[in-house]
C-alpha cells in the first residue's frame, strides 16, 4: 500500500495485478480446457459431420488446427458467459452431456470468481480506510499544534511503516517454534547489530547471546540471571 505524506492512498501495484491476474488465469484455464475437449469430442466422433463444428465446417479435420481451436475457444467462451448466440450448438448426445456438465461447472466458477474478488477488495479496503483515518489524524494533529514539517513527515513515515509491517505477524510465526530455533533466528537477525553497538563493546559473548534473545517478541525468551 503506497501512501504520500499528503494523505493520498494508492493501491499497491502487486495488489492490483493480483486482483486481476488470479481470476483471469483461472478463467483462461477453464475456457482453454473446455475448448480443447470440445474439439476432441468432434475430432474423435465417428461421423464428423454430426458434430458441433462439423455441421458448419464439414472438412474441419483437414483444415488448419488453429481454425478448430478458434471455433472451440469461441464456443467455450460463449457458453461460459451464457450468451448463447445459437450459431454453435451441441449436435450429438456426447456433446449435450458435456455441455450440461460444463454449464454446471460455470455456475461454480462464477461464484468462486465473484467471492474471491470480493474478499480481496474488502480486505484491502478495510486496511486502506484504517490507514487513511490514521494519516488524517496525524495531519490534523500536526496542523492544530503547528508541528514542524520534518516532524510531521517522521510521524507519517512511522505510520506508513507500521501498516506495511502489520501483516508480517512475527509473533504468530515464532510462538510455535522451539526455543532453540527462536534463539537461532534472534542470533541471525540481531547479533551483529548488538556487537556493533558502542554500549556493548567489550562485553562477553555469552552476554551478547543472551541479550539478543530478548529482541524477539516471545514470552518464553528470558535472560538468565547471574
Amino acid at each position: 500500500m503506497q501512501t504520500s505524506f499528503k494523505g493520498e492512498i494508492v493501491l499497491p501495484q502487486e495488489f492490483s495485478s493480483r486482483i486481476l491476474t488470479n481470476p483471469l488465469q483461472v478463467t483462461l484455464f477453464a475456457v482453454h480446457s473446455a475448448g480443447c475437449f470440445y474439439y476432441w469430442l468432434a475430432a474423435s466422433h465417428g461421423q464428423p459431420e454430426n458434430t458441433w463444428i462439423g455441421s458448419l465446417v464439414h472438412d474441419f479435420k483437414h483444415r488448419n488446427i488453429w481454425l478448430g481451436y478458434t471455433y472451440s475457444m469461441y464456443w467455450s467462451i460463449v457458453t461460459l458467459t451464457t450468451v448463447g448466440y445459437g450459431d454453435l450448438h451441441a449436435v450429438n448426445t456426447g456433446e449435450k452431456i458435456f455441455n450440461m456438465l460444463y454449464m454446471l461447472f460455470n455456475i461454480s466458477l462464477t461464484a468462486y470468481l465473484i467471492g474471491n474478488m470480493t474478499n480481496l477488495i474488502v480486505h484491502s479496503a478495510a486496511r486502506t480506510f484504517a490507514m487513511r483515518d490514521a494519516i488524517n489524524q496525524i495531519l490534523n494533529y500536526g496542523s492544530k499544534n503547528r508541528l514542524p514539517e520534518g516532524l510531521r513527515e517522521q510521524m507519517l513515515a512511522h505510520m506508513q511503516l507500521k501498516f506495511k509491517t502489520a501483516e508480517l505477524k512475527q509473533e504468530a510465526v515464532l510462538e510455535n517454534l522451539p526455543k532453540a530455533i527462536r534463539s537461532s533466528v534472534a542470533q541471525h537477525l540481531f547479533r551483529r547489530t548488538a556487537e556493533n553497538t558502542y554500549l556493548f563493546k567489550g562485553v562477553s559473548e555469552d552476554f551478547i547471546a543472551q541479550l539478543v534473545n530478548i529482541f524477539l517478541p516471545s514470552q518464553s525468551n528470558n535472560i538468565a540471571c547471574g
